[in-house]
């Protein structure tokens, strides 16, 4: 198979940001295939729809719709089961790709690697342009922070696993996830740090771009600025990735590091009505797991 990329759009009521979308993946010219899996939008999507956004676009087109909301994880997972081409990128119909993502595709398109992970831009960081500190400080410890493509060692990427667990900043080898079992996991909110983790379990060619190749937004209405009682589902995802991992990988200590400062994260943006409830949960996973209080916490949404 030759090399071709696919990109997987989970949507739910999203319609003008999905359109804006395509138009931008149009215009990239470095996409064969794009799978939408609609999520139980209360205006459906169609076909028809996709391919007027897309123009005189001529890559593949899938459409797959679930009757009933489930979430944004198993979305991605249907869509993943669609995709036809070597490897995948996962998107959100509000991210943005930028002019980086055609030269980081055509770059990778000729190497061998399980994933590649790039830099991306994030809303959070304005007024600069480029990742949230503690992204940067993580990819500058794994010296990592200039290089438009590098071969990733095992000691660097303890730290790199420690970025924040987002979908939209790794091209997959799609045969990679698929070898593996790799997915999301199945909460309404952080099912992304399952296939986070687990990419960096089972990998064992990982490489790094310092191209910014995807912008992702963020607002009150976002899912990662959530702070009613859907923000627990923080503490299932750290107990599935935890479980996952195992208490021997050499990816525990740093998992349990960046579940840290998630945890501190969630508890600060959380309605504190609901805090007294969120402490019990966090005191209960903390004896769970047997973990203790890290100073070094760098956790990210």
């Amino acid at each position: 198979m030759s090399a071709a990329l696919a990109i997987v759009i989970p949507v739910r009521d999203d319609r003008d940001d999905l359109l804006r979308l395509l138009g931008d993946l149009r215009r990239a010219d470095c996409v064969s295939e794009i799978v939408v899996v609609d999520d139980a939008s209360a205006d459906a999507l169609s076909t028809e729809v996709l391919t007027d956004a897309l123009g005189g676009w001529d890559g593949e087109v899938w459409l797959h719709r679930s009757e009933r909301p489930a979430g944004a994880g198993v979305a991605r997972n249907l869509g993943l089961r669609q995709v036809t081409t070597s490897h995948t990128l996962f998107l959100d119909a509000d991210d943005r790709p930028t002019g980086e993502l055609a030269p980081l595709w055509r770059s990778v398109a000729r190497r061998s690697f399980d994933f590649c992970l790039f830099k991306h831009a994030d809303a959070r960081a304005a007024p600069h342009w480029g990742q949230p500190s503690w992204d940067e400080a993580l990819w500058r410890r794994a010296g990592h922070a200039v290089g438009a493509l590098r071969p990733v060692t095992p000691d660097a990427a303890l730290l790199l696993s420690r970025t924040a667990n987002y979908p939209w900043n790794k091209i997959y080898r799609t045969g990679f996830l698929r070898e593996h079992r790799i997915r999301c996991g199945t909460t309404q909110v952080h099912n992304d740090m399952r296939l986070h983790w687990h990419s960096f379990a089972k990998a064992t060619d990982i490489l790094s771009s310092d191209r910014i190749a995807v912008y992702h937004e963020t607002g009150d209405d976002r899912l990662t600025s959530r702070a009613g009682r859907d923000r627990f589902d923080v503490f299932d995802a750290i107990k599935d990735v935890a479980a996952l991992l195992g208490p021997d990988s050499p990816l525990t200590p740093p998992f349990r590091t960046f579940a840290w400062g998630l945890l501190d994260w969630a508890r600060s943006v959380i309605d504190p009505a609901l805090k007294g409830e969120f402490d019990e949960r966090h005191d209960l996973l903390l004896l769970q797991f047997g973990w203790e209080a890290e100073t070094d916490s760098k956790g990210a949404p």
